[in-house]
């Protein structure tokens, strides 16, 4: 997670779990009637790792290794899945979510395709979904065994698995 995102994340989770709560108490209610909507907080808070991976599809990252671009792609959603706590089941937030899911989906197909580069046609395409399948699914599933954290030989593991799917090495 971004410094950024660290130090703002803690009060909006406040000012979320308040909201819900339908806390009004009177100090409360002032603060959080000058305050941006939850759902407005959660999107500029989504916003960040969404271009930040919006970045790794985009044209700087043709000439980028593999390792590295993949490994981009793990540290982005580590910061993404703090967030995604954030959202949770709220109902309020469904449209969030919603936006999330549609530019998430825009944005991984982007990162294919950069990723399977000038690769042989559709087996470039199948390795590169594989091995974005490996960082993206797997480091979720990592998060979730371990608390909400990745440690680095599990990193490197993941890193490893990614690259023999896409049919490279991992140096």
């Amino acid at each position: 997670m971004t410094p950024q995102s660290s130090a703002i994340l803690p009060s909006a989770t406040r000012i979320i779990s308040i909201r819900t709560a339908g806390s009004r108490r009177s100090g409360e209610a002032y603060t959080l009637d000058r305050t941006p909507s939850k759902s407005a907080i959660v999107e500029a808070l989504l916003a960040e790792p969404l271009d930040a991976y919006a970045r790794l599809a985009g044209p700087d990252s043709a000439d980028r290794p593999a390792a590295e671009l993949l490994a981009a792609v793990v540290d982005t959603t580590v910061e993404l899945h703090g967030l995604v706590d954030v959202i949770g089941n709220d109902p309020s937030l469904q449209s969030a979510r919603g936006a999330l899911v549609t530019r998430s989906r825009e944005i991984n197909e982007a990162i294919v395709v950069v990723l399977a580069g000038d690769g042989p046609g559709r087996p470039g395409e199948v390795r590169a979904q594989a091995a974005y399948a490996v960082v993206k699914n797997g480091t979720l599933a990592l998060l979730t065994s371990n608390g909400g954290s990745l440690p680095a030989a599990d990193r490197s593991q993941l890193l490893a698995a990614a690259l023999r799917a896409l049919g490279g090495s991992a140096s």
